[in-house]
């Protein structure tokens, strides 16, 4: 561990062990070039999975009064808590980086010669629990515009995030846009996972993400009531209970590296998403990590995954989904594209290409 290494205070709000997404892999990148002191708030949901850290990564757990978001009186004490245990830590950081708006009141002002990062990884006011709460919205909305106006670095995982971002704040700053991407794993199609409840007279069709509102579970039921041949595998951490249903068959939380080898035991990966304005601004990882697997992949069609359509099969209509499951199974679930051609799409588009980018605007505003 290199404690010589420019620091970075890494606040995010997800949990380290939580679904991995892009706030744990742009934290590794970091840590090739700094020291990086992830701080989150500590998750006491049940389903975690825990992962080893690389050598210049600390996590640190936040213990924070819960409601930050709707009340002031809170807020105030979570200030006096995070300022006394982690004033050392954040104010020696060359880089302050910030995942969510929700998190930046707890914090100072960053100090002269350090740079403010915002990577915006979501549209977080359009979210249930935000949108539908005038408080909560309004203290995210403001929250979000004090951190991008004070950020000396905007980051956008999509080209539609980064519209509602101008569109919503009238900006005169660059925003950054810096999409999702994957990392390479060399024995995707060497490996089995022994987790899923494989049936060799069905089609085994699997989802791995995290588990909630958003997926098309009226989709899902309506393919099962036409089709019984079907089988689907959901595996990822569970904010929300799907339908029961004895073809549909729930996993919760895997470690990152047993997601290579779960979808090796796919016939087709899926990613059945209503598309709502949450959805519209998501770059999804897991198509590029569907799309290295090599297996065949259907998702639902928006302009963020339209990016995809050589590799993926696009639906738009449970017809056209249909339509696709049946193409895909006469064609022996082969892949849309070879698999030397996925291969070539996912190297140029992997994180640490992402990161290069990254570390070219960092080192425009030292």
């Amino acid at each position: 561990m290199d404690t010589k290494k420019n620091k970075v205070f890494y606040f995010m709000h997800i949990s380290w062990k939580w679904a991995k997404q892009r706030p744990q892999f742009l934290a590794e990148c970091l840590s090739e070039d700094y020291f990086v002191n992830v701080v989150q708030k500590r998750d006491y949901r049940g389903e975690n999975y825990n992962e080893n850290l690389l050598e210049n990564i600390k996590l640190t757990y936040l213990s924070v009064l819960p409601y930050n978001a709707r009340s002031s009186i809170v807020r105030f004490l979570n200030k006096i808590i995070l300022r006394l245990f982690y004033s050392k830590i954040y104010y020696t950081s060359k880089i302050v980086w910030i995942t969510s708006p929700e998190l930046y009141f707890l914090l100072p002002k960053p100090k002269a010669g350090q740079i403010l990062i915002y990577d915006c990884m979501d549209d977080m006011l359009s979210f249930d629990g935000i949108r539908n709460n005038s408080n909560i919205y309004s203290f995210y909305k403001t929250a979000e515009k004090q951190l991008i106006s004070d950020s000396n670095i905007i980051l956008s995982s999509s080209n539609h995030l980064k519209d509602v971002l101008n569109q919503r704040y009238s900006l005169n700053k660059e925003i950054h846009v810096v999409n999702n991407g994957l990392t390479l794993n060399n024995t995707v199609n060497n490996s089995s996972s022994n987790i899923l409840k494989l049936d060799n007279t069905k089609v085994n069709l699997v989802y791995i993400g995290t588990v909630s509102k958003w997926m098309d579970w009226d989709l899902i039921l309506e393919s099962l009531n036409k089709d019984r041949s079907l089988l689907y595998h959901i595996v990822g951490p569970i904010e929300f209970n799907g339908p029961k249903h004895e073809n549909i068959i729930y996993y919760g939380s895997i470690d990152h590296s047993l997601v290579f080898p779960v979808m090796n035991e796919s016939d087709i990966l899926i990613m059945p998403f209503i598309v709502n304005d949450l959805i519209k601004s998501v770059n999804p990882v897991k198509l590029y990590e569907y799309i290295y697997s090599g297996k065949p992949v259907i998702s639902v069609g928006y302009p963020e995954t339209e990016k995809f359509s050589d590799f993926v099969w696009l639906y738009d209509t449970f017809e056209v989904y249909f339509q696709l499951l049946e193409h895909i199974k006469q064609a022996n679930f082969a892949p849309k594209k070879s698999f030397s051609n996925c291969r070539k799409f996912c190297e140029s588009n992997n994180w640490e290409s992402r990161y290069q980018v990254i570390k070219e605007i960092i080192a425009k505003a030292l």
